[in-house]
């Protein structure tokens, strides 16, 4: 038999912004010490066995990245370069040229952040923290050189 503890119960929602969460029905409600369970502890059979206190919860998924989401904002498509470089030969002025190298600037250091997120993620971590890394340096890639 399994010890009711939160982390083995149907109920426990994790860990955010420094609180332990279980929901139970519709309702969210902090936990402070998910190593003794609650009284409407029900036993979770996907939990893992092996995960016993907060430390091994921690080390197991991580804590929450702070700002961190996959909502996408509903930015227009990134300019091409035939498009900078059809905008310059069309106004030749000196702050088209300075936009154009500060989009050739902004763009490498995308391209540099990507990869060093991507090396990071492969990192010894835990599974939570490297699957954020790893879609951020998606979305940059994807987002920030199309």
């Amino acid at each position: 038999m399994t010890t009711p503890r939160c982390f083995n119960c149907v109920h426990f929602a994790g860990r955010g912004e420094g609180t332990w969460y279980c929901i139970q029905g519709n309702s969210s409600h902090a936990v402070a010490t998910p190593e003794r369970g609650c009284a409407f502890w029900t036993h979770n059979p996907r939990a893992d066995e092996g995960i016993q206190t907060e430390s091994d919860w921690i080390r197991a998924y991580g804590l929450p990245v702070g700002r961190y989401s996959d909502n996408e904002k509903p930015w227009p498509p990134p300019m091409a370069p035939t498009e900078i470089r059809a905008a310059w030969n069309k106004h030749k002025i000196a702050e088209v040229r300075m936009l154009a190298w500060e989009i050739a600037r902004l763009r490498d250091v995308i391209e540099r952040a990507a990869a060093a997120l991507l090396d990071v993620a492969h990192m010894s971590m835990p599974d939570y923290p490297r699957a954020c890394l790893e879609r951020l340096a998606e979305i940059l890639k994807r987002k920030g050189l199309d």
